[in-house]
């Protein structure tokens, strides 16, 4: 283990009388600052994060209830404190990217997007359309971003965070105006419509490990077209999104383009610029 293995230093006490300086205690340690120098190797910014609690009750509060592990060395030659730096930060796991999005969520105030955004991926993830008999996203989202699925929480999220954006300086987001209103359910049930269609006229396809179309290339390509096919659904006087959709996907699958092979690897990468294609693609055979 990195954080507590020995030192090479033949002797830590060898210029220092422990006993002089350090004085530990059942509840604490207690050391002189003028004769020892104290420096933390890693975590500081999480350490001094105390310094913005200004309240000394509220503090001590904390601080009566905060458990914090500490890894103490003696002497460390500055030598195997930076190694011991380096080892820390290049080794570390980072935070799966649907563990903070669900972290974020909590806080309404602060994250109202993200948290409707949350709260509609994990509906998605726990329902089902009984009525047509669909399944659209039912337990096929990872949620934290483990376990069982086809597409991260984090993806699911800030995929369809798009669709309710304010951006002034691009566009304001298609479905903006019911997450101003707080119509947060009125935004679950759009995207269950268009979900719903897909699934039934690429019933293969969803929710196929096999196939790319709910996976993340697949997945931000379709919400690109949704943005497209709501817009028009908008002004179009139809009275259902599902048929309306429905009938714009058929004509993609009784194109020429349309094939076994084409929610697959071997059609499209996984990047950006490969979700653009896939959308394009599925766009320009439902509008010409």
């Amino acid at each position: 283990d990195p954080i507590t293995k020995k030192s090479k230093s033949e002797d830590y006490f060898s210029n220092l009388n422990f006993e002089d300086v350090i004085s530990v205690g059942n509840e604490s340690i207690e050391f002189d600052s003028d004769k020892l120098q104290i420096k933390i190797i890693d975590g500081q910014h999480r350490f001094y994060g105390f310094e913005y609690i200004s309240d000394k009750d509220s503090f001590k509060k904390i601080i009566e209830h905060f458990d914090c592990i500490l890894s103490i060395f003696i002497n460390l030659p500055y030598s195997e404190q930076a190694d011991l730096f380096a080892t820390i930060n290049s080794t570390q796991k980072p935070v799966n990217k649907s563990v903070l999005t669900d972290l974020k969520a909590l806080s309404y105030e602060k994250y109202r997007k993200l948290h409707v955004c949350n709260a509609i991926a994990k509906w998605f993830n726990e329902k089902s359309d009984e009525k047509r008999q669909l399944n659209l996203w039912n337990n096929q989202i990872k949620m934290l971003g483990v376990g069982k699925g086809i597409v991260s929480q984090g993806m699911f999220v800030e995929t369809i965070s798009r669709l309710i954006s304010n951006d002034t300086e691009t566009k304001r987001g298609i479905l903006f105006k019911f997450y101003s209103n707080k119509e947060y359910e009125q935004i679950f049930f759009v995207l269950k419509d268009f979900f719903g269609a897909w699934e039934t006229i690429l019933k293969k396809e969803w929710a196929n490990e096999n196939y790319l179309l709910c996976k993340t290339v697949g997945f931000i390509a379709i919400i690109r077209i949704f943005e497209f096919v709501y817009a028009d659904f908008s002004t179009s006087g139809s009275n259902s999104f599902y048929d309306f959709t429905s009938a714009k996907l058929k004509k993609f699958q009784e194109s020429k383009d349309y094939e076994d092979l084409f929610f697959t690897s071997k059609r499209f990468g996984s990047s950006g610029s490969e979700a653009n294609r896939m959308s394009g693609i599925i766009l320009d055979k439902v509008y010409n």
